[in-house]
Formats: structure tokens, C-alpha cells, sequence
């Protein structure tokens, strides 16, 4: 019998530190040490009650400016489901910067799908 040897997954770890060691995140192990602690959760919980749809797919689904209630009534003439958001993203990564982490103009509703997705993408291509 053949036995393959596997890589350990320490060389695998030992790559994200060091990478990791880059970021203005590093030793940060809270979110509250990153910037979201209960300003932020105040700040976050206001843009959403204000802002409940996703920026993104608002976009996508040529939405963008209406209000709420036209955003219900679209949504129900063509059969689909409202495109709720549930994540505050900062338009501009505030990587520590308190002006731009408190900025309410600076905060975008999206879903979990384009946050985690499109729009992680471009943050990643603008390094």
C-alpha cells in the first residue's frame, strides 16, 4: 500500500500570520477593538431602521432612489422578494481612521451576499 504524505497544516497557518501581520487589525481580537463596539452598534442600528434595503441590489434591481414604500410596491408588481439588507458596511474601509468609522455618510446597507461577495472583491483588487 502507497501512503501519501500530507501537508502540515502549520505551513499553511504560518502564511496567514504573516500576511495577517500587515493589517491594521492585527492584535485586535475584539470587534469592539476594531471599531465596532456600541457607537458603532448605535450608529449601524440607525442607518438600518433608516435604510433597511441593500445598496447593491437596489442597483441591480434599478431601484435605487426610490422610497421604502415604493421599493414594497415594485418588489410586489414584479413578484419578487424585497431586498433587505442586514449588514452596515462602510462605504470607505475605515481601517482605524475615527473619522471615517463614525461618518454616517460613510455607511451603506447591504445584504450578506454583495457584502461578502462583490463587495469584498473590489476592497481585495484596491489593495
Amino acid at each position: 500500500m502507497h501512503m501519501r504524505v500530507l501537508k502540515s497544516p502549520l505551513a499553511v497557518l504560518s502564511n496567514r500570520v504573516a500576511i495577517a501581520g500587515l493589517s491594521w487589525r492585527e492584535g485586535k481580537n475584539s470587534s469592539a477593538a476594531r471599531g465596532y463596539g456600541y457607537d458603532w452598534q448605535r450608529l449601524r442600528a440607525g442607518h438600518l431602521a433608516k435604510h433597511p434595503y441593500c445598496a447593491y441590489c437596489l442597483r441591480d434591481l434599478d431601484m435605487c432612489g426610490m422610497t421604502p414604500a415604493e421599493v414594497i410596491i415594485a418588489c410586489a408588481t414584479r413578484d419578487i422578494p424585497e431586498p433587505i439588507g442586514s449588514i452596515g458596511d462602510h462605504i470607505v474601509p475605515h481601517e482605524g481612521d475615527e473619522s471615517l468609522r463614525l461618518d454616517p455618510n460613510n455607511v451603506q446597507t447591504l445584504c450578506k451576499r454583495h457584502h461578502d461577495g462583490e463587495k469584498q472583491r473590489r476592497e481585495r483588487a484596491a489593495r
